[in-house]
């Protein structure tokens, strides 16, 4: 799982380096969604940890996170990070979580990062752990 993007080890610490120079996603949003995403966190899939981890990025920080559905106690989202590398498009899926990678068309790409670049989304179901869904104003 870990060729899913091909780094040399200078991109992947310069990856981590924008990284640590990045916002957290909760500075440019504060909405129960990004907030709850963010409680998440430490929670997701140890695979998905290990993963974002090797290609050095920040899982605090996404350009974009987004509630796209609901089911019984579960919201799923849908979150965008960027990495320095090459790929070729491909899912990534295991049972808890999908990973896509995306190398053509990009959306929310933070200014800071150069060419090349990839896309990585992750979609995952996860619980309200935050105040209440109908507080959200």
């Amino acid at each position: 799982m870990n060729e899913l993007i091909n780094q040399t080890d200078e991109q992947i610490e310069q990856t981590r380096a924008i990284y640590k120079s990045l916002p957290s996603a909760l500075t440019s949003c504060d909405c129960l969604y990004c907030q709850n995403y963010i409680a998440c966190i430490p929670s997701f899939p140890e695979w998905i940890q290990k993963l974002t981890d090797h290609y050095g990025l920040d899982l605090t920080k996404a350009a974009e996170i987004m509630a796209l559905d609901s089911k019984n106690d579960l919201r799923q989202f849908f979150a965008i990070y960027h990495v320095i590398g090459s790929a070729s498009p491909v899912k990534y899926e295991q049972q808890d979580a999908t990973v896509f990678i995306e190398t053509e068309e990009f959306d929310f790409v933070p200014d800071i990062f150069p060419e090349p670049i990839v896309q990585v989304m992750i979609e995952l179901w996860l619980p309200w752990v935050v105040e209440p869904l109908d507080e959200q104003g």
